[in-house]
């Protein structure tokens, strides 16, 4: 009997000791469980900045060639070789986009000032080759020639339209327009001096 006794005393001792590990081991658990808990939750909401200040932002390649260049009042988007292809300026007379060429040359521009919307079409060189002008209630489209002189208009307004055509010394040459009296038609020789007029 006293081998059985103890054997008794031999188990409960150590099933006492096994719960007082498991006790250990359960505290330290919910205490791992906690602090993990807690880091997930600081890890989920970083502070967020509500501005970024800079003079100058760039969007870059994974390469790390430039691809977007962000500025205080423009942004130009580049093209593979870093050239500028497309901007979006804003200055005190008005807001702007700008399309260029592989060699950096304009080839389009849409402005709004204080006067209204201009539409501007260039050649290969850069020049200046079509405006489309909308200001308040005129509208005036004109073809200017290689050395970026006015040649050809076509204007429109409330109370008359109209179509003038210049030499290459910009000088008024032949116009036909109308208004509320009727139509009209000026032709004009090289001294700028009417040589017809209807009526």
């Amino acid at each position: 009997m006293t081998g059985i006794k103890s054997s008794l005393h031999l188990i409960h001792a150590r099933l006492e000791n096994l719960e007082r590990q498991n006790r250990r081991l359960k505290q330290g658990m919910i205490l791992l469980m906690s602090l993990g808990g807690a880091l997930c939750f600081m890890g989920q909401s970083p502070a967020v900045e509500k501005s970024i200040s800079a003079e100058r932002i760039m969007a870059v390649r994974p390469d790390g060639g430039e691809r977007a260049v962000l500025m205080a009042t423009s942004l130009s988007l580049l093209d593979k070789n870093g050239i500028p292809r497309a901007m979006l300026s804003h200055d005190e007379s008005g807001s702007a986009v700008s399309f260029h060429d592989e060699q950096r040359n304009a080839v389009g521009l849409i402005r709004v000032d204080d006067l209204g919307p201009q539409l501007s079409f260039y050649d290969r060189n850069g020049r200046v080759r079509v405006v489309l002008d909308l200001h308040g209630e005129e509208s005036l489209l004109t073809f200017f020639d290689e050395s970026e002189r006015g040649r050809v208009a076509l204007g429109l307004d409330a109370n008359q339209a109209g179509l003038l055509i210049r030499d290459a010394t910009e000088q008024n040459r032949a116009y036909l327009g109308y208004d509320a009296t009727g139509t009209h038609l000026s032709l004009s020789d090289e001294g700028g001096q009417e040589v017809y007029t209807k009526p």
